[in-house]
């Protein structure tokens, strides 16, 4: 894809009324889309960042919840670019994002789950961003 693409997905993408896996995966590339080249990818997101305008069934109720998100993601993504900065090249560097994207289970509920199902069950969405430093 080149930028122009990108941002269409982003736009699509990131809106709350997108399908929740999409939404996160669309979130996490455009985290690491920020600290590689924060200049063409700022000020970008749903419709409602980019025109001011909800577009979806929420008629605008998610905006704060939406803004926060973003502005959150942008914090990390400095880290990210510093991280970047200062590995060697050719190197990969993995950054969480589970605590903002995706969700931990309680030990507590992990061992409910497995008295009830006789089985271990994944109940955590970890969410991680893999980035090559390629120079």
């Amino acid at each position: 894809m080149d930028a122009e693409e990108i941002l269409h997905v982003i736009y699509q993408r990131t809106c709350m009324d997108a399908q929740w896996e999409i939404r996160i995966a669309t979130l996490t590339l455009y985290t690491g889309l920020l600290a590689v080249h924060h200049e063409i990818f700022s000020e970008w997101g749903p419709p409602c960042i980019v025109d001011g305008v909800c577009r979806g069934r929420g008629k605008g109720k998610c905006f704060s919840d939406v803004k926060r998100m973003l502005d959150e993601l942008e914090k990390h993504s400095y880290k990210i670019r510093s991280m970047l900065e200062e590995a060697e090249d050719n190197s990969m560097i993995q950054y969480d994002l589970t605590n903002i994207l995706g969700f931990r289970v309680p030990d507590n509920v992990k061992e409910e789950v497995y008295e009830l199902l006789g089985c271990k069950v994944c109940l955590d969405y970890e969410v991680k961003l893999y980035i090559r430093k390629i120079t």
